[in-house]
């Protein structure tokens, strides 16, 4: 028998940290294997194919650096699964965060979706449309939503802040 599989979401700028530390302890409990998934932005008006310059100036595709970006961002996470003795992998696509979770979970036949919420107040709530919400709707199987703690950044990686920058400038 194959282990159950959870798909969870991480955004890589720091934020995913509670998230990872339930779906830790809910993989643990499960005897699950993890499936972490990052949906990748690119700077508006920016293509995968674009040529941009990573930090040691070599010159790269857009989507490349998005993608080197997010694996070395990833790396914490995926050493807090590993000592925890839970098998994982990391999977980065680009695309609506709930279009590729269901991709995922589809894919793997994930058993559950692990996915972080920001906390809102009453105003917050009616003003920012909330991916996790249409989520729930489109799922093919039980979401988590596990309430993480106030980010102070964006929710941006470097690659991502590196981008919007050369597209503004």
């Amino acid at each position: 028998m194959t282990a159950p599989v959870l798909v969870v979401s991480v955004d890589l700028a720091g934020r995913s940290g509670d998230t990872c530390f339930a779906a830790l302890d809910l993989a643990w409990r499960l005897k699950a294997r993890v499936v972490l998934v990052h949906a990748a932005r690119l700077a508006p008006g920016m293509r995968a194919d674009t040529l941009v310059r990573d930090a040691d100036g070599t010159g790269t595709t857009a989507g490349d650096l998005l993608d080197a970006d997010a694996r070395k961002h990833a790396a914490p996470l995926l050493t807090l699964f590993q000592e925890g003795n839970v098998e994982v992998e990391l999977e980065v696509a680009r695309g609506a965060l709930a279009d590729v979770l269901v991709d995922a979970a589809t894919r793997h036949k994930a058993v559950l979706i692990v996915v972080g919420v920001e906390p809102r107040s009453g105003l917050g709530r009616v003003l920012k449309a909330n991916p996790a919400e249409a989520l729930v709707h489109v799922a093919p199987c039980p979401v988590t939503l596990v309430r993480a703690r106030r980010g102070d950044d964006a929710g941006f990686s470097t690659a991502q802040f590196q981008m919007m920058a050369e597209t503004d400038g």
